[in-house]
């Protein structure tokens, strides 16, 4: 974890400014282009002279915003996260109406990446470069899963203190709620196998809930 901060700590003040015109527009274009560099030549083969070739920038450019590549990549992780992971839960102003529901919802918000092939590329490539940057993959969970956990206990803490959920250790109810409702979706995903059936999938959905309501459930649970 010392190295991811020291990463997050050595990049440049231009990579965490928002750009306005065209300094903005140049930023993304940096990172649309160092994208798709990377998804079609690989980390190890992509450059930053290639990048900056490709956006039709000078390279002094990608050097103002990125030291280097490296850092490139971690800014990439970070933005992949955040534009195609699913946001995982509806929004809690009040009492939970209905936690059944409720839950369906949260799973096929978290489930819905696993079922079309947007983002499945970027992970690969995250996948391919673990051993050499091991950062990388504590970077991803921090941005990714770790966010999407944190969220999901926030609500399960919620539902707790409306005496909706009996739960003792709610990290690992998290851990357990994720792999019941995802099953094999995660593994197809990155495989590109076939995505089930609307039917399927929501016969999936519903099973998961309950089976996790059986147990978890304090009305269940008081039974």
């Amino acid at each position: 974890m010392e190295e991811v901060a020291e990463l997050q700590r050595s990049r440049p003040p231009h990579a965490h400014k928002k750009g306005r015109g065209r300094e903005g527009e140049k930023f993304r274009l940096v990172l649309d282009t160092a994208r798709s560099v990377f998804l079609e030549h690989g980390y190890d083969r992509a450059s930053m002279d290639m990048i900056a070739q490709e956006a039709g920038v000078s390279k002094a450019t990608v050097y103002a915003y990125f030291e280097t590549k490296q850092q490139l990549l971690v800014q990439l992780v970070q933005e992949e996260c955040k534009s195609v992971g699913p946001t995982v839960l509806p929004a809690v102003t009040g009492p939970i109406q209905d936690i059944e529901a409720s839950l369906r919802d949260i799973a096929r918000n978290f489930t819905s990446i696993f079922l079309n092939n947007r983002g499945v590329e970027f992970y690969r490539l995250i996948i391919s470069n673990v051993n050499q940057f091991p950062e990388m993959a504590a970077i991803f969970m921090k941005a990714g899963p770790g966010q999407h956990r944190a969220e999901i206990a926030s609500f399960f803490n919620e539902a707790i203190q409306q005496g909706l959920l009996d739960i003792v250790d709610v990290d690992l109810a998290v851990k357990q709620f994720l792999g019941l409702v995802a099953a094999d979706l995660p593994i197809a995903w990155m495989l590109a196998i076939k995505p089930p059936s609307s039917e399927q999938y929501e016969t999936m959905i519903n099973s998961s809930v309950r089976l996790f309501l059986n147990f978890y459930g304090a009305k269940k649970r008081g039974d």
